[in-house]
C-alpha cells in the first residue's frame, strides 16, 4: 500500500512538473503578431483625426502614447501614392506597436517635402543604447537614408524619417514599446524584424 502511495505521489509530481514547464514555456515564448494597412490608424496617432490609436487585433484595445508630432497625411500632400502598415506584436507579457508609412512623390514635391522634414524634425543627438554599445542615429536600409528623430524617450518611443532619392519616396516609422531598453542587434535589423517595415517595403 505504501509503495503504491509513493508511486502515485511521484506520478503526480512529474505530471505537475510537466504542466508548469509547458505553462511557463507558453508564457516565455508566446508570440502573436497582427497588422493592418488601414490608414485610419496613422491619421489617429498623428492627431489628424480623433479615435483609437491602435487596433483591437489581439483581443483588446491598446492606448499607444505618442508624444511626437508625427507629420499628418494632409501635411505630406501632394503625394502620388502611399503604403501603410500598423503592426501589433504581443510576446510573453509585453507588447510593441509600429506604424510604417511610405509616401511617393513627383520630383518637385519630393524635394520640397524632404527639405521640410529636415527642417521640422531634428536628428537624435544623444547616445542610442544598443546590445553591444551605442548605435548611430543615421543609417541606410532598403535604399532609404534614415535618421532617428529627437523625442527624448528613445528607445521606448522612436520616430524614424527616411528618404529615397532614387524612387522619390519618404518613409515615416513610429515605434513604441514601454519595455524596450536597448536596440538589438542593429538599427537595420531592428526595423526589418521588429516593426511593420517589412510589410510596406516589399
Amino acid at each position: 500500500m505504501k509503495k503504491k502511495f509513493v508511486v502515485a505521489a511521484v506520478v503526480i509530481v512529474v505530471v505537475m512538473g510537466l504542466f508548469w514547464a509547458v505553462f511557463l514555456g507558453m508564457i516565455l515564448f508566446y508570440h502573436n503578431e497582427k497588422s493592418t494597412d488601414d490608414i485610419h490608424y496613422y491619421r489617429a496617432i498623428s492627431g489628424e483625426t480623433e479615435g483609437e490609436k491602435s487596433l483591437r487585433l489581439l483581443g483588446e484595445a491598446y492606448d499607444v502614447p505618442c508624444d511626437i508630432d508625427l507629420p499628418k497625411m494632409d501635411e505630406l500632400m501632394p503625394y502620388t501614392s502611399y503604403r501603410f502598415d500598423h503592426t501589433v506584436v504581443a510576446y510573453s507579457m509585453f507588447s510593441s506597436y509600429s506604424y510604417s508609412l511610405i509616401v511617393n512623390y513627383e520630383a518637385q514635391n519630393y524635394a520640397e517635402k524632404k527639405a521640410w522634414l529636415m527642417n521640422t524634425y531634428p536628428t537624435w543627438e544623444a547616445s542610442i543604447p544598443g546590445e553591444n554599445g551605442f548605435l548611430e542615429a543615421e543609417f541606410t536600409l532598403d535604399g532609404f537614408s534614415f535618421r532617428l528623430i529627437d523625442d527624448g524617450y528613445c528607445p521606448k518611443s522612436m520616430m524614424f524619417v527616411g528618404t529615397c532619392d532614387a524612387r522619390q519616396e519618404i518613409a515615416i516609422i513610429y515605434f513604441y514599446d514601454i519595455d524596450l531598453d536597448y536596440i538589438s542587434p542593429s538599427m537595420q535589423e531592428f526595423l526589418s524584424q521588429d516593426t511593420g517595415w517589412k510589410n510596406v517595403i516589399h
